[in-house]
C-alpha cells in the first residue's frame, strides 16, 4: 500500500510534481490519493488497474478532480493497444509512458508492430484494439501453471 500522508506531505513541501498510480488497483485506491491533493498527475496501468472499464472510472475520478493522466504502459502488446486508445480519447492525458527496451510480450506477440511518427505512438485504426496476435508467439508464451500458482497463493494467504 502507497503511502498517502508522505505523498501528500511531499506535494505541499515539494517542487518537483508528484504522480502516483502505475501499481494501483481500482478507482478507490486513485480516488484516496486525488480526494486528498497528494498527486499532481496519476499514471493508471491499464492491466494492472483493472483493465479499460476500471481505467475509465479511475480518468472520471481524476477529470472531476483536475487531475491530469499520463498512462503507465510497460506491459505486454495487448496492453498497449489499451493504453493508446484510452490515451487517444482522454482530453487530460497528458503523456504516455512508453518502456522502449526489449520486450517479446510486446514486439513478439502482435502481428504488426505500433506505428510512431514524430514521437506520437498512432492507435490502430482495425477494429477493436486493431490488434492482431501472433498465434505462435501466444503458444510460446503461454502459461499453465495457474492453478498450482493459485494453489500457492491461497496457501500463502491461509
Amino acid at each position: 500500500v502507497e503511502d498517502i500522508e508522505g505523498h501528500a506531505t511531499l506535494r505541499e513541501k515539494g517542487k518537483t510534481p508528484i504522480a502516483v498510480g502505475e501499481n494501483l488497483h481500482m478507482c478507490y485506491a486513485f480516488e484516496n490519493f486525488i480526494a486528498r491533493g497528494a498527486v499532481d498527475f496519476i499514471q493508471p496501468d491499464v492491466a494492472r488497474a483493472g483493465g479499460i472499464t476500471e481505467i475509465r472510472k479511475i480518468t472520471a475520478v481524476a477529470a472531476k478532480h483536475k487531475v491530469p493522466v499520463s498512462f503507465h504502459t510497460w506491459g505486454d502488446g495487448v496492453a498497449l493497444a489499451a493504453s493508446v486508445h484510452l490515451a487517444a480519447a482522454l482530453q487530460d492525458c497528458i503523456v504516455m509512458e512508453l518502456d522502449y527496451t526489449y520486450n517479446p510480450l510486446r514486439e513478439e506477440l502482435l502481428d504488426e508492430p505500433f506505428t510512431v511518427e514524430n514521437g506520437y505512438l498512432i492507435p490502430p485504426e482495425k477494429p477493436g484494439l486493431g490488434i492482431e496476435l501472433n498465434e505462435e508467439a501466444l503458444e510460446r508464451f503461454a502459461f499453465s501453471g495457474a492453478e498450482e500458482l493459485a494453489v500457492r497463493q491461497k496457501t500463502l494467504v491461509q
